[in-house]
């Protein structure tokens, strides 16, 4: 059985980051914990302005 706190060769998020967020691990299923470790990640290395898009629709 694979241990979900270790990480796997080639795996693209970094072991840090899996436990800096493993207090939120019971808090998802085994597949969307892992689309969560990518999208925090592409949220920590995206850069420049982040639009919310929700707030320029929500004034129309």
């Amino acid at each position: 059985m694979l241990d979900q706190n270790k990480a796997v060769i080639g795996d693209p998020v970094p072991q840090i980051l899996r436990q800096w967020l493993q207090a939120w691990r019971p808090c998802f299923t085994a597949p969307s914990w892992e689309h969560v470790l990518v999208l925090v990640m592409g949220g920590l290395l995206a850069t420049g302005k982040r639009l919310a898009l929700t707030h320029k629709w929500s004034r129309a």
